[in-house]
């Protein structure tokens, strides 16, 4: 477009010649960036149950200013046990640091959780236990 045209003209180009490309990546750009931020919230829900469930003063979440990285975070440290569950998608990953004893407990705790069905909803559920 040459620049001696006047600027309705130019306009018109633009909408013409641009906006038909531009419209449907925008569209995609903003769908795109609803998801991240519902994915975000359902592990930031997933996250604070988890906190919720640990001895109150031994959990930390992470700093509601850092950004979000497609990752939540609660840490907690007990003295006989100290770990990090991580929250990624509709998985959570977890790690502990534990006495024997402690690391027992939470072996039973698991296998009897597995075998009753019961735990926390993953991030796609409603936000309750289940």
């Amino acid at each position: 477009m040459r620049g001696d045209r006047g600027a309705a003209l130019t306009a018109c180009e633009i909408r013409r010649r641009l906006l038909p490309d531009y419209l449907p990546d925008l569209a995609r750009a903003h769908s795109d960036a609803a998801a991240a931020e519902t994915a975000c919230q359902a592990r930031r829900r997933v996250r604070d149950q988890l906190a919720a469930l640990l001895p109150r003063g031994s959990a930390r979440a992470e700093h509601p200013w850092e950004p979000d990285n497609g990752v939540s975070e609660v840490s907690f440290h007990r003295p006989d046990a100290a770990g990090r569950i991580r929250i990624v998608g509709d998985l959570t990953l977890w790690e502990f640091r534990a006495d024997p004893a402690m690391a027992s407990q939470l072996a039973r705790l698991l296998r009897d959780a597995s075998s009753t069905g019961s735990g926390l909803s993953h991030p796609a559920g409603t936000g309750s236990e289940g």
